[in-house]
């Protein structure tokens, strides 16, 4: 998988935040906007694996306002 993967999935809107995203988001001031813009302009900085075997990926780009966002991500399915 890669960033064109993640790519795809936001363009079609098949994603979702968990419940520590959203309580992370909400304490930062961070969009689910300036999340999916990260995810579809930004570069995968760090790949790994998470201790049940999911692929993660941890991206970076920027918000409207220059300021730099790190998202992270993983593929629940295969």
């Amino acid at each position: 998988m890669s960033i064109t993967w993640i790519r795809e999935c936001v363009a079609v809107e098949q994603y979702r935040f968990t419940r520590h995203a959203r309580q992370m988001m909400r304490k930062r001031h961070i969009t689910r906007a300036d999340a999916a813009e990260v995810l579809l302009e930004g570069s995968v900085i760090e790949t790994t694996t998470d201790d049940r075997g999911f692929a993660c990926w941890l991206v970076l780009g920027q918000r409207f306002n220059g300021d730099a966002l790190h998202v992270a991500c993983k593929r629940l399915k295969t």
